[in-house]
C-alpha cells in the first residue's frame, strides 16, 4: 500500500462508440459527465474562406457542440464497433474529457491515476496504445485498463454472471467467472444502438418521411429513445398495429415536423433479435446468450430476452416435448435490467478505482512503463482475462 492516504481520487474514463462517460472515482454511485464521442471539423466553403469574420469560429470541436452545430461540421467518430480507429481524434476526445469537462491541470494530472475501459475483444495493440498515450501525452501517474462487462457486474455487487453489453456500435455477450472473462467464449454482434437508429430511419422512409438527412440522425436517435420498445411477442404486436391504433404515437422533431410512429416503434429494435431483417448473417442476442449458457435500455428488453431463452430451451434441450418440465429452468433464469444500466460500466469502474486508489500494486505505474516497456507493464491488466 502507498503511504499517501489522501491521494486524489482516480479519473474514470468509459470509452464508448457513441458516448464518453467520465468522472472521479467515488464510493457512491454518482452520475458521470456524458458527452458524444465525436469530433467535428468545420466545413469551410469558398465564400467563407474569403470572409475573415468566419475565421472566428472553431475549426475543430468535440462532443455536444459538434452535434448541436453539425450542419457546419464534418463529424467523425474515433471508435467504431468498440475499437479505436482514429487515434488523432481519440486524443481530441480525451483532451476534451480531461481538460474541459473534468477541469484538470497538468500538475493535477501528474498526481492522479486513471482507469480506462475497453471492449471485451479489444486488440492488445490498442490497449498498449491507450496506456502509452495516458503516460506520454497526458502524464498520469498510473493507469489501469478494465473490460467493460466485468465492471458492469461490479456495479451490481457481483463477480460471476453473463453480461449482455449492447452499446452504440456493437453488442457483446460476455461470460464472467469470479471477475475473469474468457476471450474465446465471448460472442459478438455488430448490431447495436446506432444500427437500430438507421433501421428506424429506413422504416420511416418507407412510409414517406424524409428523415435521412445528416442533421436528422440525432433527432431520430432521440425519438428512438423516447418511443421505441421491444415487443415480447412480435406477431401479436404487428396484428395490433395493423388493426388498431394501440401502437400509434406522435412525435415532434426539433424543426417542428410531426411524425406518426406505429409498428416502427418495435420493428426497429427487433433487428437485435432477428439480424436477418437487415441482411446480417448472425443469430440474435437471445441465441447468443443461450449459446453461452449463461441496446438493452428499450422497455420490454429483459422480458423478451427471458421469453426467448425459455423458448430456445424448450426447442433445443427439451426437443419440444410437451410433457417435459420447464419450470426448473424458468426458476433459474434471472435477467437483471437495472434502470440506470447505461451508467453501469462507469459505476463499476468508479467503485473499483476508489477501492484501489492507494494500492500501488494495482496500477501500471509510470516507473514500470519506463523500466519494463509497455508490453510487460501491461501484464497487470491481463489479470482480468483468461485466454
Amino acid at each position: 500500500m502507498s503511504n499517501e492516504d489522501n491521494s486524489p481520487p482516480p479519473v474514470v474514463l468509459d470509452n464508448g462508440t457513441g458516448y464518453v462517460k467520465c468522472g472521479f472515482a467515488s464510493a457512491e454511485e454518482s452520475p458521470p459527465i456524458v458527452f458524444p464521442s465525436c469530433v467535428g471539423r468545420r466545413v469551410v466553403r469558398f465564400e467563407e474562406a474569403l470572409d475573415n469574420s468566419s475565421q472566428n469560429s472553431s475549426l475543430t470541436v468535440v462532443g455536444q457542440e459538434c452535434i448541436d452545430n453539425r450542419q457546419n461540421y464534418e463529424v467523425s467518430y474515433p471508435i467504431k464497433n468498440g475499437i479505436v480507429t482514429s487515434w488523432q481524434d481519440m486524443i481530441l476526445v480525451w483532451e476534451h474529457a480531461i481538460y474541459d469537462e473534468l477541469k484538470l491541470t497538468r500538475e493535477e494530472i501528474g498526481e492522479r491515476t486513471i482507469l480506462l475501459t475497453e471492449a471485451p475483444q479489444n486488440p492488445i495493440k490498442n490497449r498498449e496504445k491507450m496506456v502509452e498515450i495516458m503516460f506520454t501525452h497526458f502524464g498520469f501517474k498510473g493507469v489501469f485498463v478494465h473490460v467493460q462487462a466485468v465492471l458492469t457486474l461490479y456495479s451490481q455487487g457481483l463477480m460471476t454472471g453473463l453480461v449482455l453489453d449492447s452499446g452504440d456500435g456493437v453488442s457483446h455477450v460476455v461470460p464472467v467467472i469470479d471477475g475473469f472473462t474468457k476471450r474465446q467464449a465471448t460472442k459478438r454482434l455488430d448490431i447495436a444502438g446506432r444500427t437500430v437508429t438507421e433501421r428506424l430511419i429506413e422504416l420511416l422512409g418507407r412510409r414517406g418521411y424524409a428523415v435521412g438527412r445528416t442533421n436528422d440522425v440525432d433527432s431520430i436517435r432521440e425519438m428512438k429513445e423516447s418511443v421505441c420498445f421491444v415487443a415480447k411477442e412480435r406477431k401479436r404486436w404487428l396484428r395490433l398495429a395493423r388493426e388498431t391504433t394501440a401502437c400509434a404515437e406522435s412525435y415532434e422533431l426539433p424543426d417542428g415536423r410531426r411524425i406518426k410512429v406505429e409498428s416502427e416503434r418495435f420493428m426497429a429494435p427487433e433487428i437485435m433479435f432477428e439480424p436477418s431483417l437487415v441482411g446480417v448473417e448472425s443469430v440474435g442476442v437471445s441465441e447468443l446468450v443461450f449459446e453461452c449458457r449463461g441496446s438493452t435500455t428499450f422497455p420490454g428488453f429483459g422480458e423478451r430476452l427471458k421469453k426467448d431463452l425459455i423458448d430456445l430451451y424448450k426447442e433445443r434441450i427439451l426437443k419440444s416435448d410437451p410433457n417435459a418440465n420447464v419450470e426448473k429452468f424458468v426458476n433459474r433464469v434471472n435477467v437483471e435490467t437495472p434502470a440506470d444500466r447505461k451508467y453501469s460500466v462507469f459505476v463499476g469502474g468508479s467503485v473499483l478505482a476508489n477501492i484501489m486508489k492507494d494500492n500501488d500494486k494495482f496500477w501500471v505505474t509510470r516507473h514500470e512503463y519506463e523500466k519494463l516497456g509497455i508490453t510487460k507493464a501491461l501484464r497487470k491488466c491481463e489479470g482480468t482475462f483468461h485466454e
